[in-house]
């Protein structure tokens, strides 16, 4: 007896051109228009997607909506679904579009009644039926359709295993530059949007211009400043307000907790981290800032294993793309899987040769889940290698193909050619402890057994939850199996991206004061102080044009703001380092740990830099940081270019990295009385003996004189022809300890600072 189609399948297989719409549309049916010819197709058939315009993520949804598989959109949530439980099928779907036209596209899609979105000249955003992206593909002008996946938080090891030392993030550099002029934008989950990190000086006005909340709802409004009322949203457990506080938070009296940037320019973004809402999170920020004249930083701390680890999506394509220009920046997070070996690699030697792949895959809450992702290295379009799942344990292999109804209830299976870098993939999302119930298999793991033709390589990788035990690679009893190792796991969705600024993280301090417990905390199961954090996932991409990492910043320990309206917010935290009162009102400032803190320290810092040049690019800062990155025992040995996959160029120098910036401003012609909001003639910089005095402009003469507090003179230098990024230093170990006065005097300015001797 034949399936009756429903009300939306009638209304996809009707589908016809819009005769508006002056779009090229191929002279071929636009979709399967026959219920026998759909019935034919064998249920819950995973497809080889080859010679298509979508890839396979697409297809899946497709046959959802056909009726040939009823498994939940989200991976993440995967769990037994029967005829009778299926979850339905969604009305629309999330899509990025690569095109020649973007806003003919979208204007052809908009026509059709749905939404979508121009990103850039060639790429737009969309969300249409299933079915409707092959009409979509029909159009000449579009290249290629990818459906948006969700990328997720980089928060796990911050709350569980660590606290803070009392990072300042300015300590020893009194600066004019405080990012002022120049626009933040936080792409993440748990702000509080009010918190006195984010306050005017007046502790009431919002330092925040937009907050818009796309976690909600896609169809909600950007909130301006005037707007903004008390709360935040509940998701990621205050992770966005720890490090929006690092890269801007405000001066406040109470703690040197205050940010990179504390006068930089603030837009929140609590997000899905869906990659279509995120592409068009970045579009927001760049249009303000734009507006506004003014250079702009968006702060990335998220992102996943699953992915072609090359840069080559749709998303990643287009993200590169919206910073194209100068003065603007993507920074994103490594990632926190150094200490996992998620990756594996293999290189065929021979026709016909066979590997497994055997995942033991740790657990996530009440369920065991596997997400395995397997990319061919051959960009020919061809298929190169013949894939068999198994269920394997004990030494026995328990194989079933596409038909087998552990396929129907226990997982996605997405394989095809993709149609962007033109590789052969594979992915699995299972629910292992469905795929056990189902095969009768106690203990069984999922597993891959992979025969390829000589010279072929693939890469794998797992992409682990938060979890009590993390999914790994295991051992094959007798057979060739891919090794678990932690390289090539430069974050999908965020430092994959070509040109965002990918960052690690290294160990400030293994201490921390916990305010509620009174007492210091210490740990080291992060490695020495001083070291590359062991948590921090090492690169590098598969494009190796691109450092993945680029720099390391401090990422353990920190100790930052934190949103009191989080799920799970706690008052009685260990982790809490300090609460701030102002009236009836309490603040609180908390220990995490992972990229996610080391990545706004370099934005802010990247804010800082693009006040004194704002229209330093990409090659720019890669310069900044090859040229003045430090290096030390623990950054390890760098290649002919200085780099190596674990640290990038080595950590990061805010302060050499600011005299780096000037001299290349100045190279361009730019650098006489032109430092972007700042009348300040230098930036003083010091230690314990040590005072070093910038000059951040061209000045036709500087006096430099260093007086005690009671006024008498004890150093004095003038100066003549002083050229920007010129540097005089000051050795006052030999004076006796306590407060002295630099005072610096130009023909346009008179400064004077207070510098500490100790």
């Amino acid at each position: 007896m034949g399936r009756e189609i429903s009300l939306f399948e009638k209304k996809c297989l009707t589908l016809r051109p819009n005769p508006k719409n002056k779009l090229t549309i191929m002279n071929k049916p636009l979709l399967i228009a026959g219920l026998g010819l759909l019935l034919s197709v064998p249920a819950f058939a995973q497809d080889f997607v080859q010679g298509k315009k979508w890839d396979a993520g697409i297809q899946y949804e497709m046959q959802r909506a056909r009726g040939f598989a009823s498994i939940t959109q989200d991976p993440t949530l995967l769990y037994v679904s029967t005829p009778m439980l299926a979850p339905s099928v969604p009305v629309e779907i999330p899509v990025i579009i690569r095109t020649t036209d973007a806003k003919a596209v979208a204007d052809f899609i908009t026509r059709d009644g749905y939404t979508a979105n121009v990103i850039t000249e060639n790429t737009l955003t969309a969300r249409v039926p299933a079915l409707y992206v092959e009409r979509v593909a029909e159009i000449d002008e579009v290249l290629t359709i990818n459906r948006s996946v969700q990328s997720q938080l980089f928060m796990e090891k911050a709350r569980k295993d660590t606290g803070v030392d009392k990072i300042h993030a300015g300590t020893g550099l009194d600066t004019p530059y405080t990012g002022k002029g120049v626009v933040l934008g936080v792409i993440d989950q748990g702000f509080e949007y009010l918190h006195i990190g984010f306050l005017e000086a007046d502790g009431e006005t919002p330092r925040a211009k937009w907050v818009w909340d796309r976690s909600k709802s896609m169809s909600t409004k950007p909130k301006s400043s005037e707007e903004i009322r008390r709360g935040g949203d509940a998701n990621g457990g205050g992770h966005a307000t720890h490090v929006t506080n690092i890269a801007a938070g405000s001066k406040i009296e109470e703690n040197n907790f205050y940010g990179v940037a504390p006068d930089a320019e603030l837009i929140m973004v609590p997000s899905t981290f869906n990659h279509d809402e995120v592409l068009e999170d970045i579009k927001f920020i760049k249009e303000k800032a734009e507006e506004e004249g003014k250079p702009w930083v968006v702060n990335m701390s998220f992102g996943s294993q699953m992915g072609p680890h090359d840069g080559t999506s749709n998303y990643s394509q287009a993200a590169a793309a919206l910073t194209k220009d100068g003065g603007a920046f993507l920074v994103a997070a490594m990632g926190n899987e150094g200490n996992d070996n998620l990756h594996s690699e293999w290189t065929f030697e021979e026709d016909g040769e066979t590997v497994y792949i055997n995942v033991d895959p740790g657990q996530s809450g009440s369920y065991f889940l596997t997400y395995l992702d397997v990319w061919g290295q051959s960009a020919d379009g061809k298929k190169h290698l013949t894939v068999r799942p198994f269920v394997y344990n004990s030494g026995k292999f328990t194989y079933f193909d596409e038909n087998s109804p552990a396929w129907k209830d226990c997982g996605q299976f997405l394989q095809g050619i993709d149609p962007n870098n033109h590789k052969e993939y594979y992915q699995y999302y299972i629910n292992v402890s469905q795929m056990r119930q189902l095969c009768n298999i106690q203990n069984g793991n999922f597993g891959l057994e992979i025969t390829g033709e000589a010279g072929v390589t693939i890469h794998s990788w797992l992409n682990p939850l938060s979890s009590a035990k993390e999914c790994s690679y295991a051992s094959v009893r007798g057979k060739n199996y891919m090794r678990g190792d932690n390289q090539f796991c430069a974050a999908e969705g965020g430092a994959s991206i070509p040109t965002a600024i990918a960052v690690g993280s290294y160990n400030s301090s293994l201490t921390f004061w916990s305010e509620v417990n009174n007492r210091e905390i210490y740990y080291s199961q992060i490695g020495d102080e001083g070291g590359i954090s062991s948590f921090s996932s090492r690169g590098p991409l598969l494009d190796p044009t691109y450092p993945k990492p680029m720099i390391s910043a401090p990422g353990a320990e920190v100790c930052s703001a934190i949103s009191s309206y989080a799920d799970g917010f706690s008052k009685t935290d260990d982790q809490i380092c300090d609460i701030v009162k102002r009236g009836t009102r309490s603040y609180y400032y908390s220990a995490m740990q992972g990229t996610s803190m080391a990545t706004p320290f370099v934005s802010g810092t990247i804010c800082l830099w693009l006040q004194a040049d704002p229209n330093l690019t990409y090659e720019d800062i890669q310069k900044v940081f090859r040229e003045t990155a430090r290096t030390d025992s623990y950054t390890g040995q760098m290649d002919e270019n200085g780099w190596n996959r674990d640290t990038g160029y080595g950590k990061l120098d805010a302060y050499n990295g600011l005299k780096k910036v000037l001299e290349i401003k100045a190279g361009r012609g730019e650098g006489i009385h032109t430092v972007s909001n700042t009348f300040a003639p230098v930036t003083i910089y010091g230690g314990e003996s040590n005072w070093r005095v910038l000059f951040n402009n061209d000045e036709d003469f500087a006096d430099i004189r260093i007086c005690s507090t009671g006024g008498q003179q004890v150093a004095y230098k003038h100066l003549t022809n002083v050229r920007t990024a010129q540097e005089e230093t000051f050795d006052l170990g030999a004076m006796p300890a306590g407060v002295y006065l630099v005072n610096i005097q130009t023909a346009r300015a008179n400064l004077t600072k207070k510098v500490v001797v100790k």
